[in-house]
């Protein structure tokens, strides 16, 4: 006698669901994944440089643990300034006077004030704060003469454009009198 075959209806149902299952499965990976791997890549680009301070420093004005009042030296230097083409500016205090560095050279030219503290238009006194607008102009706050003043580029003397011989200028005061001062 033949052998009659019998089909399961359990076996074909554990069949669908399985199908169905997997189809589930893999569905979910298809969306899963990559929204996973945009994210772990826009993590990385807003990842953070690392920067390093150089202990060592760089020196581009003045001489090092040298204070003097030679073209290549400073005395107290205060305050710093750039302009457009990057020449460094520094408020010299101790030696009452600004000093143009060129940019890559350590040797500056005196372009306001001079190595004797007085108020007269040709001197400055503790120089603490600097501004250079873009034509080149110095805006200096003169702290012990409680005055601001203009050297425009290339002057011998500069102008008082504010101030009444009071103490304590900052460089808030320079910058707001430099832009006052630049729009009129």
């Amino acid at each position: 006698m033949p052998h009659k075959v019998v089909k399961c209806r359990c076996t074909r149902k554990i069949s669908i669901v399985i199908i169905i299952i997997s189809l589930l499965i893999l569905l979910s990976l298809i969306v899963i994944l990559p929204l996973l791997l945009i994210k772990l890549n826009s993590n990385r680009l807003k990842s953070t440089p690392s920067l390093r301070w150089n202990t060592t420093g760089i020196t581009v004005a003045g001489v090092f643990k040298t204070p003097g009042s030679t073209n290549n030296q400073l005395y107290q230097p205060y305050d710093i300034a750039l302009d457009s083409m990057n020449n460094l500016y520094v408020a010299d205090r101790c030696n009452n006077r600004t000093q143009k560095f060129l940019f890559g050279n350590l040797i500056g030219q005196t372009v306001a004030g001079n190595l004797t503290a007085n108020s007269t238009p040709t001197q400055l006194f503790f120089p603490s704060g600097i501004t250079v607008d873009s034509d080149e102009n110095v805006y200096i706050v003169d702290t012990y003469n409680g005055r601001g003043m203009f050297w425009a580029r290339g002057a011998t003397s500069g102008i008082r454009i504010g101030g009444m011989f009071t103490f304590c200028f900052n460089k808030y005061f320079i910058n707001n009198l430099y832009r006052f001062y630049s729009k009129s």
